[in-house]
């Protein structure tokens, strides 16, 4: 609409923001957008590496350069910066298992390369943002990380992971990979000896379908907060599920941890939106109902 008000007028377009949605590694948010300190007019100063958040892009921030000395109560640097780690070794992944998983859905979405691995098992609690950054080699990582795009590969997946004769594998469902509570971490081979695969959802992301006239949706586990909201408001209306974390958190998730948002007053938790969720298990799809039971 501003675009089309801009030629109405004669005026000139803004060029779109280049932004990169990449995820940052070892912080939260995405890897294009973080503080950075430099000197300004002779002055130290808080700037910000993107201009996806407007004009908090383009300003030095004199201001949050004091509050964070005052607050962190240590005396900072421009020039101190954190030095850029290689990433640690991870151990070979089991043997059979990315054959294994090949048969269930495409090779090109089995990944079992080291940064895959790392951030697989890790959220967004202080201890895991740590480890990430301090390249913690010690800890077990996931050994593969499958992206499914169909409901029949999640179910594929599942049943290989099932399979007997020493064949079988631990499946984590993983989302935005938000959490607080190392909730996706990998336990030691002593707790459990099995391969774990984390299966990321983020690949089911569409909204199926819209009925604005009766408040209903149907939409894939997969999709993140941010997505959700711009695909419902085109359609007129919204979730109203605004956690702080929504641009990487997901629906799925939301629904595991019972999550809560900001507008929690007025539109409720996840449960008060939730009409029906289909889960799948290694033993084919089951319906829960909200207030029912499932079949």
């Amino acid at each position: 609409a501003t675009a089309a008000a801009a030629k109405k007028r004669g005026g000139s377009v803004p060029a779109p923001v280049a932004v990169d949605n990449t995820e940052a590694l070892d912080r939260w948010g995405f890897r294009d957008t973080r503080f950075a300190a430099d000197w300004v007019d002779g002055r130290p100063a808080v700037q910000v590496t993107s201009r996806r958040y407007g004009a908090l892009g383009e300003l030095p921030l004199f201001q949050l350069w004091s509050f964070f000395q005052r607050q962190l109560g240590v005396s900072m640097n421009v020039r101190d910066t954190l030095p850029k780690l290689p990433l640690p070794e991870v151990p070979p992944v089991a043997a059979g298992l990315l054959e294994a998983l090949a048969q269930a859905l495409p090779r090109e979405r089995v990944h079992s390369d080291a940064e895959s691995r790392l951030r697989a098992g890790t959220g967004h609690g202080l201890a895991d943002i740590w480890r990430l950054r301090t390249r913690e080699p010690d800890r077990r990582v996931h050994d593969a990380i499958v992206r499914p795009e169909s409901e029949e590969e999640v179910i594929a997946v599942l049943k290989a992971a099932a399979a007997g004769e020493g064949r079988g594998f631990a499946v984590v469902p993983v989302g935005g990979r938000t959490n607080v509570t190392s909730a996706t971490a990998v336990p030691s081979k002593e707790e459990d000896p099995r391969p774990f695969v984390a299966l990321d959802m983020r690949g089911l992301s569409k909204v199926l379908w819209v009925n604005a006239e009766d408040g209903v949706a149907h939409i894939q586990a997969g999709i993140t907060g941010a997505a959700l909201k711009q695909e419902l408001a085109e359609h007129g209306v919204t979730m109203g599920m605004e956690p702080d974390s929504m641009e990487f958190s997901t629906l799925g998730g939301w629904i595991a941890t019972r999550a809560s948002g900001m507008k929690r007053a007025r539109y409720g938790n996840i449960e008060d939106m939730i009409v029906e969720a289909r889960v799948v298990t290694p033993a084919g799809a089951l319906w829960q109902r909200n207030g029912g039971g499932s079949s």
